[in-house]
């Protein structure tokens, strides 16, 4: 049986200018069971709540980015969830707090918090907003209230169509946050396909407590020790990027467009239905996505998830930078004369495209467009996709 391994914790140092005399290694404080120690499951629920930044969403699906605490212990029927936040794009993020040297959380927790997502991917808002009444700590009377002062919000109707359809949909960021997290990829595998309706994105996150010598205060480590790459569909340790086990999810593998060399994370699958919808360009956009890494490219989320950047070669290229707003554009390419070389052929292959110059920045906002001033629709650049890679083959070759 595989399993996710120790912790790699090295032991955070406090080390002095010159490096040597007088530098301190942390002392570890081990979190408790509930009830059995001042730093327990609900002392780690209580810290998250008021301190979100902790979550390191970015690290595991940037489009679930900009957490705000919607409550604790929320009821669902089937269990509470320990922790409940949502995002300005009406994401919602579910955490499990569990000490996995509890031989009790080690055989439930991941099947636990999948239940409870399949339970609530049920609900209406009416049902959300009646169970967050009686959760803890409620930010809000309800999830208009909270997301409204939180992001300075206007547009209700907005806000709450998207949630229904996020929850509908199953589409919800899964976090189990403990210490000394083990469990086995199999078992993870089993409890995932039992849950192939949803749309989720699962992650396992240790938090690492240290005492600060002569102080009150703890310093406290976040590391994910394993996530979803694809949605639903493959596990990797977070410390090398191994992929230690595939998953076969039925609902990765029947989603429109997919293939099986598609691997789509979430954050990827938001971006498609925000630009596309369910229109035509949405199962092109899925074609596009697989055929750029099938090519080697990489694509990665900005922050928050609010664009995606394509990006070649290491430590990288941003070759492409692809806007929610349905446009792309080639910022920061003409910094380099390689990169000037790109976008002045990337010009080429649209008949009215011209390298715009950005003057006396060093070249950052140098990008294709067309030659009245407009930027490209991402559709033309998917209408261009097989002359693009050609030619970023063409230039490679060359260099």
């Amino acid at each position: 049986m595989t399993s996710l391994g120790q912790s790699q914790y090295s032991v955070p140092m406090l080390v002095n200018p010159t490096g040597d005399i007088g530098s301190v290694a942390l002392e570890p404080v081990d979190l408790a069971v509930r009830g059995e120690g001042a730093h327990d499951e609900e002392w780690l629920q209580k810290l998250l709540h008021d301190q979100p930044s902790l979550i390191p969403v970015d690290d595991i699906e940037p489009a679930f980015s900009g957490l705000t605490p919607v409550c604790r212990e929320l009821p669902t029927g089937v269990g509470p969830i320990d922790n409940v936040y949502v995002n300005e794009r009406g994401l919602l993020t579910f955490v499990e707090c569990k000490l996995w040297r509890n031989p009790e959380a080690r055989r439930k927790v991941v099947g636990q918090i999948l239940d409870y997502a399949q339970q609530v991917s049920r609900w209406m808002l009416a049902d959300f907003d009646a169970a967050l009444g009686k959760s803890v700590a409620p930010a809000g009377a309800g999830l208009w209230e909270i997301a409204k002062e939180a992001f300075s919000l206007d547009d209700e109707a907005r806000f709450l169509d998207r949630v229904q359809h996020h929850l509908s949909n199953g589409t919800f960021l899964l976090l189990i946050v403990g210490d000394g997290i083990r469990e086995s990829t199999e078992d993870i595998a089993r409890f995932m396909n039992q849950h192939a309706g949803l749309s989720f994105a699962l992650g396992l996150v240790e938090m690492g407590l240290f005492n600060l010598p002569g102080d009150e205060r703890l310093l406290v480590q976040p590391r994910v020790l394993a996530k979803t790459v694809e949605i639903g569909r493959l596990i990797v340790r977070a410390e090398d990027g191994v992929r230690i086990e595939q998953t076969d999810n039925k609902a990765a593998k029947q989603s429109p467009g997919s293939s099986g060399s598609s691997r789509r994370t979430l954050t990827e699958e938001l971006f498609i239905e925000e630009v596309a919808g369910n229109s035509s360009l949405a199962d092109k956009l899925r074609e596009f996505f697989a055929k750029i890494q099938e090519n080697g490219l990489r694509i990665e989320a900005t922050p928050r998830g609010a664009s995606l950047k394509i990006v070649a070669g290491e430590p990288g290229m941003n070759i492409a930078t692809l806007s929610k707003k349905g446009t792309w554009r080639n910022y920061g390419c003409g910094d380099s004369e390689e990169g000037r070389r790109y976008l002045r052929a990337l010009a080429a292959l649209f008949p009215d495209g011209v390298v715009k110059e950005g003057g006396n920045d060093g070249g950052w906002s140098w990008t294709v467009q067309s030659a009245d001033g407009r930027n490209y629709h991402i559709e033309d650049l998917v209408a261009h996709a097989d002359e693009w890679l050609a030619l970023l083959r063409d230039l490679e070759a060359n260099d």
